[in-house]
C-alpha cells in the first residue's frame, strides 16, 4: 500500500495526474452492475486532496476502474437543449445526452451559468442515487476538469428523482433538535432488506413515520445554517453507529456546502433537504448497530490529521477515503474533536478496543 502525502513540491505533478485519469475516467457510465455508483472520479479527487501523489492515484485507478461500465452510445432522441433537458430527469438511459449537453453548455455559457441554471433543479432530487450525483458534482467543481463537471452534471440529472410529498400537511412544526427527537424513537419500527440505499429510501416515503414527519421541520434561518446543523447531527449519529447511510448523508451535507451558492436559499429547498434527510435516516435500517466508538474512548487521544489522511490512503476503500476527506474540511472550517474521531472510526482506528 501507498502511505506517503504530496509534498508541496510534487503537488503540480499531482494535480497533472488527477486530470489526466479524470479525463481518462469519461469513458465510464455513472452507474455499474444495475445500481452501484461509480465512485472513481470523487474518489480520486477526494484522495488528491488527502495528499496521495500521481502513483498513489493511479493505483486507485488500477483498483477501481476494471469493475465500471462504459457509458451508452447517444440515445436516438436527439441532442437535448436548454429547454429540453429536464424531459431527460431521471432517465439512466439518456445520461450520455445529458453529459453532451452539459459539456456544450459548459463551453458555451461557463461553470457560473450552468451551474446556476441546473442545480437549482437538482436540488429538488439532492437525495438521488443515495446522494451521489450531489456528492460528485462538490467534488468535480472543487478539483475537476470540464469533462468531469459535465459528467457529474449528467449522473446526477440522469439518476434524478423527486422525494414524495407527505398525503397530508404536517400540523405543528419543529425546530430541528426537537424535529429529530420525534422521529428517532420511532425509527427501529420500520425496516427494509431491499440491498441499496436509494431502493429503501425509496420505500421508506410511503411509511407512516415519512409522512407524519417529513414536513414537519420548522424552516432554518437559511439553507447553509440547516446544511451545518445536519452535518453535525449526521458526525454524530456516526460516531454513535458507524453506520454506512449516514456516512453517505456526511459526504453529500460536504458536497452541499462546496455548491450551496447555487442552491436557492428558499423554504422549498429547506423541506427536500428535510424530506431527503429523514429517508436517510429510514434507509439506515435501525436500530443502528453498536458499532460506533466505545464510551470508554470518548475522550481517548485520536490520532492528527496528517496520520488520519496516511492510514486513509494506505487502504482503497473509497467510501472511507472520502468520510475522511469530508471530516478534514469540516473541522477546517469548524474545529471539534468530533470530525477527527469520525475519520479514526472509519478507518478502524478504534476496532481493537472493543469488548
Amino acid at each position: 500500500m501507498f502511505t506517503t502525502l504530496e509534498t508541496p513540491a510534487h503537488a503540480p505533478q499531482s494535480a497533472a495526474a488527477l486530470h489526466l485519469l479524470l479525463t481518462q475516467g469519461a469513458v465510464f457510465a455513472a452507474v455499474y452492475d444495475d445500481g452501484m455508483a461509480n465512485h472513481l472520479p470523487m474518489t480520486l479527487h477526494a484522495a488528491s486532496a488527502l495528499g496521495a501523489g500521481a502513483e498513489r492515484l493511479q493505483a486507485q485507478w488500477d483498483h477501481d476502474a476494471p469493475r465500471l461500465e462504459p457509458l451508452h452510445a447517444l440515445s436516438a432522441a436527439g441532442g437535448l437543449t436548454d429547454a429540453t433537458w429536464r424531459q431527460a430527469l431521471g432517465r439512466r438511459d439518456q445520461e450520455a445526452d445529458l453529459r453532451a449537453y452539459f459539456l456544450r453548455a459548459l463551453q458555451e455559457q461557463g461553470l457560473e451559468a450552468v451551474l446556476r441554471a441546473a442545480v437549482p433543479t437538482l436540488m429538488v432530487g439532492w437525495h438521488a442515487h443515495a446522494f451521489h450525483g450531489l456528492i460528485r458534482l462538490g467534488h468535480a467543481v472543487e478539483g475537476g476538469t470540464p469533462l468531469e463537471l459535465g459528467a457529474a452534471l449528467a449522473a446526477w440529472a440522469s439518476e434524478w428523482e423527486r422525494l414524495a410529498e407527505p398525503q397530508v400537511p404536517a400540523k405543528d412544526l419543529w425546530g430541528l433538535d426537537a424535529w429529530m427527537a420525534q422521529w428517532l424513537p420511532e425509527l427501529p419500527s420500520w425496516t427494509s432488506a431491499a440491498p441499496l440505499i436509494q431502493l429503501r429510501m425509496r420505500e421508506a416515503q410511503p411509511t407512516a413515520i415519512y409522512q407524519r414527519w417529513a414536513d414537519a421541520l420548522a424552516p432554518q434561518s437559511s439553507v447553509p445554517a440547516l446544511r451545518d446543523r445536519l452535518i453535525e447531527a449526521a458526525c454524530g449519529l456516526y460516531l454513535q453507529s458507524r453506520n454506512f447511510t449516514v456516512l453517505h448523508m456526511i459526504t453529500a451535507l460536504r458536497a452541499l456546502r462546496v455548491v450551496q451558492a447555487w442552491v436557492p436559499d428558499t423554504p422549498q429547498v429547506q423541506r427536500a433537504i428535510g424530506r431527503g434527510a429523514l429517508a436517510a435516516a429510514l434507509a439506515a435500517r435501525w436500530p443502528l448497530p453498536g458499532r460506533g466508538v466505545p464510551e470508554a474512548l470518548r475522550e481517548a487521544t485520536v490520532p492528527e490529521w496528517p496520520q488520519l489522511r496516511a492510514l486513509a490512503l494506505a487502504q482503497w476503500d473509497e467510501h472511507v477515503i472520502k468520510l475522511v476527506h469530508a471530516c478534514d474540511q469540516e473541522d477546517h472550517l469548524r474545529p471539534r474533536p468530533h470530525w477527527r474521531m469520525a475519520a479514526a472510526l472509519a478507518l478502524g482506528c478504534f476496532d481493537g478496543a472493543r469488548g
